[in-house]
């Protein structure tokens, strides 16, 4: 199992450069000046991170399973899937998490859904992993939408992790898999220093869901807002990146989102 943490952290890492490059108007071929993650043969990793470039780890990062797991009770939500937008790209709705989102204003980037495919499947290859399978039940890691403000640092992503796919087992609460994760963050260095620093932990609500809500440092610059929710052996991710201009701007576009 360590082996497939480390490939998925390296994974996490790889993406969130190809995403942040494409929302600046690069291109994949361009990654070759993006700093780099290697993952070397005892498994361990090295991501080569500056100030410049925060990454987004929009994976999960696990390591041991949980004692005494919760017991699965399924909602009858179905097979999992994906949104759509709206004709005029303002209103991102779907049914299956119930979730719909309307942004604020005409400011914000959209991401297509096939250039995120486009994007994992670049990413995925890079490390030798085939994680874009044509059904959605046998994707890992299932991305609904990417938005980015094009006028400031704000990167906002919804996402939905098979924990079978990735962990092999799903009973798991939302704070296990956050201590789980941080224990991988740990390793995560640069100078010695912490790119993932924990700086808040609580429970919030918003379109009829219950989120468990973590707050990150990255970089001592920016913040990384985590709100994961449990369900049907997926665990929804919501993430919100901001820096200290555009705080308010991230907390707009979580009161932004309503139950379908």
């Amino acid at each position: 199992m360590k082996k497939h943490i480390t490939r998925a952290i390296a994974f996490a890492l790889l993406l969130a450069l190809l995403l942040s490059l494409a929302s600046c108007g690069g291109t994949p071929n361009e990654l070759s000046s993006e700093p780099e993650v290697i993952v070397t043969d005892d498994n361990s990793i090295t991501p080569d991170v500056t100030a410049e470039t925060t990454p987004t780890p929009d994976e999960p990062i696990l390591d041991d399973e949980p004692t005494e797991p919760p017991e699965h009770t399924p909602t009858g939500r179905g097979e999992i899937r994906t949104g759509e937008w709206s004709g005029d790209g303002m209103t991102f709705t779907n049914d299956w998490p119930a979730i719909k989102l309307t942004l604020p204003d005409d400011s914000y980037i959209i991401t297509t859904e096939e250039k995120v495919n486009e994007l994992v499947e670049i990413a995925g290859d890079a490390l030798g992993e085939d994680i874009l399978a044509a059904d959605l039940t046998k994707r890992p890691f299932i991305y609904d939408f990417y938005i980015n403000n094009q006028f400031a640092f704000l990167q906002f992503i919804l996402l939905y992790e098979n924990l079978n796919l990735t962990l092999g087992f799903s009973n798991i609460t939302e704070d296990e898999y956050i201590n789980i994760m941080n224990s991988q963050f740990e390793e995560l260095k640069v100078n010695d220093m912490p790119i993932f620093t924990e700086i808040g932990r609580d429970t919030v609500t918003f379109a009829d869901i219950e989120w468990t809500h973590v707050e990150y440092l990255l970089n001592n610059m920016r913040t990384l807002d985590y709100y994961l929710h449990y369900s049907d052996d997926y665990m929804w991710k919501l993430t919100n990146t901001y820096d200290s201009e555009t705080a308010e701007l991230a907390a707009e576009l979580i009161a932004c989102i309503s139950a379908a």
